[in-house]
């Protein structure tokens, strides 16, 4: 992945002004926000996975599945998105 930003000695991050376009006196446009959006679109649909998967495991543990591929599987998937979200987490993005 190539990097869009840099880091100033504040601890902040800079977009340089090539990765940048105005298109209005409030809103601007570019690669770098194009990639923060994407971002922010991935970040929300962990979020909204992390909050289906519970039920879902519930309606097989309540068929007694619990040992199912299936089951299994969205178990995995759970775990996989709080060690992502624990990860964002440490890099202070997830609050």
């Amino acid at each position: 992945m190539n990097r869009l930003t840099l880091a100033a000695e504040d601890g902040t991050y800079l977009v340089p002004g090539d990765q940048v376009k105005a298109f209005n006196k409030d809103f601007y446009g570019g690669e770098a926000i194009d990639k923060l959006g994407k971002f922010e679109n991935f970040h929300e649909a962990l979020l909204k996975r992390k909050q289906l998967l519970p039920e879902e495991l519930q309606k097989l543990r309540e068929q007694g599945k619990e040992k199912s591929v299936k089951f299994r599987e969205l178990l995995a998937e759970k775990l996989t998105i709080e060690n992502i979200l624990i990860l964002l987490k440490g890099q202070g993005i997830q609050e």
